[in-house]
């Protein structure tokens, strides 16, 4: 099974060195969408004006295959 890293980006960049294997890119988009939630359930405050929060998924290689972003907008 192929190797998916989950890195966090936002104010602080926090690099996944372990990874996780996934059967494929599909079931790594869902665990990505599940990854940022459950971190911004226990670190809200990420979450500022201005500022994003994501989560960039790449491969066993560092290539970044996607990202899932969360931007507070106001108005």
């Amino acid at each position: 099974m192929p190797m998916f890293h989950f890195n966090l980006t936002s104010q602080k960049h926090d690099p996944d060195l372990k990874g996780i294997e996934l059967a494929n890119e599909a079931m790594a988009r869902l665990e990505a969408a599940k990854f940022a939630g459950a971190y911004l359930r226990d670190a809200p405050e990420l979450i500022t004006m201005g500022e994003d929060f994501g989560v960039e998924v790449a491969d066993e290689n560092g290539r970044r295959l996607f990202a899932v972003k969360i931007v507070l907008i106001t108005g």
